[in-house]
């Protein structure tokens, strides 16, 4: 597992290794610099890697975490019933069909553990009522642009 000296993940490593430990899962983390964890996950360096992903439109978490390719699937890991589902939001034609097919696929990599969630950065944000507060996909923390006079 690597990690990051400085990020707020190298905190939580011996959390992560002690919790996996407990259950039989011996882990040993390497520390490397920021700039080589991106070409060191996709050369499939390390068998697991902590990760901070955003809550994009679930079509967008699928393309880029789970489909083979992807850059959260480094192994191409891939299984016919988690592609029947895949398929079944790729062509969903209903906001209805849409949300049913993404819940089935949120369900299936939970109940397999493909990723491991340690928390959730959720925020709260207040403002006043002359302020308009423009959302962005991809984004967990908005920058100050995004906060406009109201209309």
């Amino acid at each position: 597992m690597p990690t990051i000296p400085g990020q707020p993940d190298a905190v939580l490593e011996p959390t992560i290794v002690k919790s996996l430990g407990d259950i039989g899962i011996r882990v040993t983390s390497e520390t490397i610099p920021a700039e080589q964890f991106t070409q060191k996950l996709l050369a499939k360096s390390f068998a697991v890697a902590p990760a901070r992903n955003t809550r994009d439109n679930p079509w967008t978490d699928v393309q880029k975490q789970l489909i083979v390719g992807a850059g959260s699937n480094p192994f191409g890991t891939e299984r016919p019933e988690l592609d029947e589902m895949i398929q079944a939001l790729r062509t969903a034609t209903t906001s209805e069909e849409s949300d049913a097919a993404a819940q089935e696929i949120g369900n299936y990599v939970f109940d397999e553990a493909w990723f491991i969630p340690l928390y959730d950065a959720s925020f709260v944000i207040g403002h006043a009522p002359e302020v308009d507060i423009l959302s962005q996909v991809g984004i967990n923390v908005l920058p100050i642009r995004n906060y406009l006079p109201a209309k």
